[in-house]
């Protein structure tokens, strides 16, 4: 491709970063009940799993819930589909600047808390977010164990490929991660054979 230049500060006279776009929380806390949906791989429905308990949130219970992509390669199309199933607001780690969350982890952490906070200034009743990609990699480990939302974690879905997939989440986050058994719910995807992975 060809490049044709750089958008350059007029005042400053720097080239303009994504993080300078983003907007300025007001809160300096997160305290909201938050959902988190990951899977040991892509493309085993995490998405899909979303929209229908934002749905259920919307429509049933009357709920005010803001949708989050916490990780992996910003993508409207998830956030799109979110908003579709009826989330209030809609955020990604692009809105503070980060286009992957496959970054140094301070890097990360600094993004992560400004998305935080901005999820806590839309007073919603409930967060639902997304986890990209898989659980040990895109810093989704940090998200295991940050004292800014564990408190407010209700729980941890993830969907799993194969019995051995939900053998290793097990003691990937028990073991290694120290992550409170009593917040996990495991799935098998919806494309596998339920009854056969329930034998295993």
């Amino acid at each position: 491709f060809l490049v044709l230049g750089i958008v350059v500060h007029v005042e400053q006279q720097q080239p303009v970063h994504i993080r300078s776009l983003s907007p300025i929380p007001q809160s300096t806390t997160f305290a909201t009940p938050l959902i988190l949906v990951g899977s040991t791989c892509s493309s085993l429905g995490k998405t899909w799993l979303i929209c229908e308990i934002i749905s259920l949130l919307t429509q049933k219970y009357n709920k005010k819930v803001t949708a989050i992509k916490l990780s992996g390669t910003g993508s409207k199309k998830d956030l799109i589909l979110m908003q579709k199933a009826g989330a209030s607001n809609v955020y990604d780690h692009v809105d503070v600047g980060l286009i992957s969350s496959y970054t140094s982890i301070d890097n990360y952490k600094n993004t992560l808390n400004q998305l935080l906070y901005l999820v806590q200034d839309t007073q919603c009743d409930i967060v639902i977010g997304e986890l990209g990609g898989d659980l040990i990699w895109g810093n989704n480990p940090l998200l295991f164990t940050s004292p800014l939302i564990l408190p407010s974690l209700l729980s941890l879905l993830v969907i799993n490929s194969d019995a051995l997939s939900i053998l290793g989440t097990c003691n990937y986050l028990h073991q290694t991660l120290r992550f409170p058994t009593h917040k996990l719910l495991l799935f098998c995807s919806m494309q596998r054979n339920y009854y056969g992975l329930c034998q295993r």
